[in-house]
């Protein structure tokens, strides 16, 4: 064989090699600290077997610290600062760098296709939608826990090895205590337990119920018990506060036009066509599990922005037996069919504003100059009660809890929604409400995150800065710190 029949021959394994290192570095992604919840993550995990009330209770903020709580992610908080401890914030990110890729290669090793083209198309087409959720966060052991599901639930499929189960009820266990989408890890084994049924494999599905058994059980393995069951579908009913991550993509998209999210819906009507086209009553028993889930995730990727994602790792699973025939021998030669590889995995070689990246903050730990608000608080002890913005909460919670309680985080289910519409929102937009509350808090201290400044944000702010009871005294790229000239606090000497 020449050399240039072998670097044929092996130009397709090459590409998906380099396609599958390529979407891993989107992982390597520097942590946005100010505005997300690890800092508050961390703290809980420092805390919790110290303070198990915040188990149960919003437990961080002076202004609603008895309202009922269902913390089901406090398992995430113990182990990212388990791994902070030992390893630092670069440590954090590599763990979130593992956890992401194995997630996406399970996905990718559960597809059913041998086929190198298969593999890197389907690798390139779900690129885009899995990298917007690239941060520490809780739910990365979900897209994990997905992935291991389906790729477990497969291999059992083809080889009827009951070893391939023995890690089902034990990553249940840490899963219900780790993230609230728990729940698609025993959906996944309903669906698997319903194909069989339906497909008439009784001993396989005898095996599933059992296993499926033991992963309900070991959901009892949470400090709300059998109460976490319907957590999932309730957290949502007494949200109080807008989540950009909570909306739609078409209300999103209306507004901000990303497109990450465009990706997302020519893939979901891409796949719509393509299952229209192949549908059959064998069609739909031999795919069950993949036709539901892959429905159930695009319904919940359009309704969420958060769930995006998500169906990017579920359609990177289960894509083949939809799409796959396109390359089939039959339809098409592989000479065409490498050309066709080729061109897409130059694709991969886009704008930044396709992929929503930020190549400055590519690498290891914390975006430069992130803690710098906090260490200008802690320097010039600045005191409480502190009035800050929803985003900043679990940031100004890790570095200044327990001297110093917040006024609100990004936990919109521990707070009344008449605490967000009456209070919240109501003193941003209206000087007679801010003032009321002033009275009510007597606060000592405003602290913003800066890229959270919207309309009604920034107009608050302006109007605190035209208050001569009130002074900006610091404000960088991520925050903003404005302290009472009031005469309970001494001035602040820059």
């Amino acid at each position: 064989m020449t050399k240039t029949k072998r670097f044929i021959r092996y130009l397709p394994h090459l590409i998906l090699l380099a396609t599958i290192i390529y979407t891993s570095l989107f992982f390597l992604d520097k942590q946005d600290f100010i505005n997300a919840d690890l800092g508050r993550h961390l703290t809980s995990g420092r805390l919790v077997f110290t303070h198990p009330q915040l188990l149960t209770q919003n437990f961080y903020s002076y202004t609603n610290p008895d309202h009922p709580f269902a913390n089901h992610h406090w398992l995430s908080g113990v182990v990212f600062y388990q791994i902070q401890q030992f390893f630092g914030f670069a440590g954090l990110s590599v763990f979130a760098y593992l956890i992401y890729t194995g997630a996406f290669l399970l996905a990718l090793f559960s597809h059913r296709s041998k086929s190198v083209h298969h593999l890197t198309l389907a690798l390139i087409l779900v690129l885009p939608m899995i990298i917007v959720r690239n941060q520490v966060r809780p739910e990365m052991f979900t897209y994990f826990g997905i992935t291991l599901y389906i790729f477990l639930l497969q291999k059992y499929q083809t080889t009827h090895n009951i070893k391939y189960f023995y890690l089902l009820p034990i990553y249940q266990f840490f899963w219900v205590n780790a993230h609230i989408y728990f729940v698609f890890g025993l959906g996944l084994i309903g669906l698997y337990w319903l194909a069989n049924i339906i497909n008439q494999q009784t001993k396989t599905a005898s095996t599933l119920f059992k296993v499926g058994g033991l992963s309900a059980l070991a959901c009892l393995a949470n400090p709300q018990g059998y109460g976490i069951f319907f957590h999932p579908f309730t957290i949502l009913q007494d949200y109080g506060y807008t989540v950009a991550e909570n909306q739609s993509v078409f209300v999103f998209l209306s507004v901000i036009h990303y497109l990450n999210y465009y990706h997302f819906l020519a893939i979901v009507i891409i796949l719509t066509c393509l299952i229209y086209r192949k549908y059959s009553k064998s069609y739909f028993k031999k795919n069950i599990v993949g036709l539901i889930f892959l429905t159930l995730s695009a319904i919940l990727g359009i309704s969420m922005l958060r769930n995006v994602s998500l169906f990017g790792y579920i359609f990177l699973a289960f894509s083949q037996p939809l799409f796959g025939w396109i390359l089939s021998p039959k339809t098409i030669t592989s000479w065409v069919a490498l050309a066709i590889t080729a061109v897409i995995a130059l694709a991969v070689i886009a704008p930044p504003d396709y992929y929503h990246v930020d190549w400055d903050h590519f690498g290891l730990g914390l975006k430069a100059g992130v803690n710098q608000a906090a260490d200008f608080i802690k320097t010039h002890s600045l005191k409480g009660p502190i009035f800050n913005n929803y985003n900043i909460g679990g940031y100004l919670i890790y570095h200044l809890f327990p001297a110093e309680k917040v006024f609100v985080d990004n936990r919109p289910e521990a707070y009344p929604s008449t605490f967000f519409q009456n209070e919240y929102i109501a003193m941003q937009t209206s000087e007679t409400t801010w003032f009321l509350m002033e009275q009510k808090y007597h606060f000592q201290t405003i602290i913003y995150d800066y890229p959270d400044v919207g309309a009604w944000k920034e107009g608050f702010l302006n109007r605190r800065l035209a208050d001569p009871t009130w002074e900006m005294v610091y404000k960088d790229n991520y925050g903003v710190v404005i302290f009472t000239k009031k005469a309970t606090q001494k001035p602040v000497t820059i």
